[in-house]
């Protein structure tokens, strides 16, 4: 866009300069073409008719006199004519010189005032977004704002293309998540899932970014939809998978470069279903965060289709590497179409998920007599629960002990 615009300003530029040059030819071929010699052939023509009717005698006089005139005349004339056009190129090399250096300048002063029109426009996105401050705009604000948001979108870019090593290069090699796994494991779980999703395609929506120096705090909206490789043996179809998470990045400048330092997880759920369990509406919820050693409740809801009847069994999972499985007690859901669980948070400092897990499932008689039950939709919910670590070195002294 911008050269297309400085191109612009040159071409209106140039225009009369090239107008000007045309001018200065045109007086000159004109100058030419009035050459002084056509008069001279008037007068001889004119001279010729009056000799004619002069006498003999006189003839030889007077012939000579006009012979005189002509060679005298055009020689006059022709100097003259010379000293005419020196007189007028002169001031034209002048004309194009001042007015090549006239439009440096003007080009000059049009980019200048096209790079501020552009800043003005990102300071205004800015302001309304509420990264700049109206009265201290910060130069320094602007420019890291562009290269974190270039960061993310190439984090988005190297996860749609699943391209490891791309997505490696945006992580600092001493990075650690907030549950604890290295750079190492947290891209062992990463290759592993794209395995298991082959056809992945993730969404991404920067909510907010703060910037102090090298540091930066980036708050992410991020989606991921997908169905798994293989069928299962139950119900026979793929499943399909669909994860949110609210998320906060944590960013640090190192070698001209913003690196994904840690991070944390507000909010996270995740729903893998198969066959008819794809159109019954689900639910699980749990508190976002609980204190170490504490209870909490776990809940889920089933809307089941038409005529079925469902199974579930709901456990807690703490986060590790490798994965722990919950053992899982299945129940026939009730009436209500709500299960209810009460746990007690882990005191390892260690995260947790709480889980659900359920079947959808058909009851036919066949022939009368047998009754059969077809599985007809298996489900998976994971909803996190963040663990707040019991602090032992916080004292409370007792007034009566006083």
């Amino acid at each position: 866009m911008k050269k297309i615009i400085i191109s612009l300003i040159i071409v209106l530029f140039l225009s009369p300069c090239s107008q000007a040059e045309e001018a200065v030819k045109d007086n000159a071929d004109n100058s030419k073409n009035n050459n002084p010699v056509v008069n001279t052939q008037k007068i001889d023509t004119s001279k010729n008719e009056i000799l004619k009717d002069n006498s003999k005698e006189q003839k030889s006089k007077d012939v000579s006199q006009p012979k005189e005139d002509v060679k005298v005349q055009p020689k006059k004339n022709v100097k003259k004519t010379s000293t005419h056009k020196k007189e007028k190129v002169a001031p034209s090399k002048k004309e194009e010189k001042i007015k090549s250096e006239n439009k440096k300048t003007e080009d000059k002063k049009a980019l200048e005032e096209q790079k501020k029109a552009e800043k003005a426009k990102i300071d205004e996105i800015l302001i309304k977004k509420g990264f700049l401050n109206k009265n201290k705009k910060s130069n320094l604000k602007v420019t890291y704002y562009d290269e974190i948001k270039y960061a993310f979108q190439k984090h988005y870019e190297c996860s749609s293309k699943y391209d490891l090593e791309g997505l490696k290069e945006l992580y600092a090699d001493n990075y650690t998540n907030v549950d604890g796994f290295s750079k190492e494991v947290y891209f062992k779980l990463v290759e592993k899932t794209w395995k298991s999703y082959p056809n992945i395609k993730y969404k991404l929506k920067i909510k907010n970014i703060e910037i102090a120096q090298d540091f930066a705090v980036v708050h992410v909206e991020e989606q991921a939809i997908a169905t798994t490789s293989s069928k299962t043996k139950e119900v026979k179809d793929i499943g399909t998978l669909e994860s949110y998470a609210d998320s906060i990045y944590y960013l640090e400048r190192i070698g001209g470069k913003w690196l994904i330092i840690s991070d944390t997880v507000l909010f996270e759920q995740t729903n893998l279903k198969y066959g008819s369990a794809r159109f019954a509406s689900t639910s699980l919820a749990a508190p976002t965060q609980v204190k170490a050693g504490s209870q909490y409740t776990a809940t889920l809801k089933i809307v089941p289709p038409k005529d079925s009847f469902v199974v579930a069994s709901i456990g807690r999972e703490n986060i590790t590497y490798p994965q722990s499985v919950a053992q899982e007690v299945f129940r026939k859901l009730p009436e209500s179409n709500i299960l209810e669980r009460v746990f007690t948070a882990n005191t390892k400092n260690i995260n947790e998920y709480a889980v659900a897990s359920y079947g959808i499932t058909k009851a036919e008689i066949k022939n009368g007599k047998e009754l059969k039950v077809y599985v007809t939709g298996l489900g998976f919910v994971m909803y996190r629960v963040n663990v707040i670590p019991k602090n032992n070195f916080v004292k409370v002294e007792d007034e009566k002990t006083k």
